[in-house]
């Protein structure tokens, strides 16, 4: 029996455990033309409409098609825009992420708190007072040290890359060089992975034994 397409956008909410609010909030489709085209008030969708809503769901994994809606194992998605107000973005989506998780670690791979604005060490506040675990990989000579010196190991700099990395969960995040751009994907093989590089440099580390960061998280 052919599924509707307002019957797989009421099930693709409900993987997803989305109220029509979450759904107005990520595809930018109001709440009522939302409403109105579940309850079958409304009986299609414009062609634009339809697209924002199936791109909504797949940018957290779950895709409609043909025969009902299937959660796909790899996601890409993409930030652009101002490098702050993205990267910000990005925590806000760690944030939701790791509150679904029981292990709530954030490894940021390649990090420099000198570089690191008021907004995004506010950010990094509430994660931490959230419960969330940090623990950075920065360049060996580093000294501005925001966080508990136990939460970052000094890595060589021939492993070091200007690539700031984040894994939560079943995600990697890649921030581009000029900040721009953050890349998102969703892959429990690549997240593994790229974990499994993280705890090897993390045990090649040295822990820092000082810091000069005029600010701390602690």
């Amino acid at each position: 029996m052919r599924m509707e397409l307002n019957r797989k956008v009421i099930a693709a909410r409900a993987l997803l455990d989305w109220s029509q609010k979450d759904l107005e909030k990520e595809s930018g489709i109001s709440l009522g033309t939302i409403s109105k085209f579940e309850s079958g008030v409304s009986s299609s969708l414009q062609r634009g409409t339809e697209r924002a809503i199936k791109d909504s769901f797949m940018r957290y994994g779950i895709e409609i098609v043909e025969g009902g809606v299937r959660e796909v194992t790899t996601v890409t998605r993409t930030y652009k825009g101002d490098p702050i107000t993205i990267y910000l973005q990005l925590l806000s989506e760690v944030h939701t992420e790791l509150s679904k998780e029981e292990n709530k670690a954030l490894l940021i791979m390649y990090a420099d708190d000198a570089k690191s604005p008021d907004l995004v060490d506010k950010k990094y506040l509430s994660l931490r007072s959230d419960g969330i675990q940090m623990r950075q990989l920065v360049c060996e000579g580093s000294t501005c040290i925001k966080g508990s010196l136990e939460e970052y190991r000094l890595i060589p700099k021939k492993y070091f890359t200007n690539v700031v990395t984040l894994i939560f969960g079943d995600f990697v995040a890649t921030v581009a060089g000029d900040g721009k751009k953050i890349l998102v994907i969703k892959d429990p093989l690549i997240a593994h992975r790229d974990k499994n590089t993280f705890e090897y440099l993390w045990e090649i580390g040295q822990k820092p034994t000082s810091s000069t960061a005029e600010v701390r998280y602690v």
